[in-house]
């Protein structure tokens, strides 16, 4: 029987306004890496108009994170679930998590390969969110974002040091420039960067097995099927 792999988890942190968004779009179309964003996760369950989703909309609207075991309660049958092989993806860039340090132990069956942390000044990254256009979301008041952003800053060192101390590459990326300088950097620094390309390696070698799986085969069928990555 096949070896079900987990999938190669790349977590992107970063203040509201620092371009994780955008930057994790333009990775998904360099290296195939499928994007996920928390807050879209967030946003999606608040208009399911569930009783979670009501108390969801309330902590954000707050500018307040979303308690822990809540949290883990929405997430854990995309992290969790069996998948479909049309929704079977070997790589994820995970946006906008962990938000804190006791956020980790809840996950700690998803472990990084590398964490991205895009780091913005909160008045340039308070700008670009006070003056973003964007029909999917809810534009943050100034008092929600300062509050947002003064939450990410309280957090977010903790979670920084719990990767460096387990020896995960933490790679760091000024955001303050446009969008051209922000990505030249970054693609700057993966393309030198050995844990980088040590991960790409892997996701070929992850592609060639699931094309090798997927055989005509009803039982090579179902355990491509059955395999617990998410998407």
């Amino acid at each position: 029987m096949p070896d079900l792999r987990k999938p190669v988890v790349i977590y992107v942190l970063g203040p509201p306004g620092a371009g994780k968004g955008t930057l994790c779009k333009k990775i998904q179309q360099k290296y195939d890496i499928k994007h996920i964003s928390l807050g879209d996760w967030l946003r999606a369950e608040v208009e399911k108009n569930t009783s979670t989703g009501i108390l969801v909309e309330r902590y954000v609207k707050q500018g307040d994170l979303v308690p822990d075991q809540t949290l883990k309660n929405i997430l854990s049958e995309d992290f969790f679930a069996p998948k479909p092989k049309h929704e079977v993806y070997p790589a994820m860039l995970i946006d906008g998590f962990p938000r804190k340090v006791t956020q980790i132990p809840n996950f700690a069956e998803i472990e990084p390969a590398i964490v991205l942390f895009f780091d913005c000044p909160g008045h340039i990254a308070r700008n670009r969110v006070l003056t973003r256009i964007d029909g999917s979301r809810t534009r943050d008041t100034p008092d929600v974002f300062a509050k947002r952003y003064a939450e990410f800053e309280k957090e977010n060192p903790a979670v920084l040091e719990h990767f460096v101390n387990a020896g995960k590459e933490v790679v760091k990326i000024d955001t303050s420039g446009d969008t051209k300088k922000s990505w030249d950097k970054l693609t700057e620094y993966l393309d030198k960067s050995t844990a980088w390309k040590e991960m790409l390696a892997l996701l070929e070698s992850e592609f060639d097995t699931v094309v090798a799986y997927d055989s005509p085969t009803a039982e090579a069928e179902t355990q491509v099927e059955i395999r617990p990555w998410f998407g």
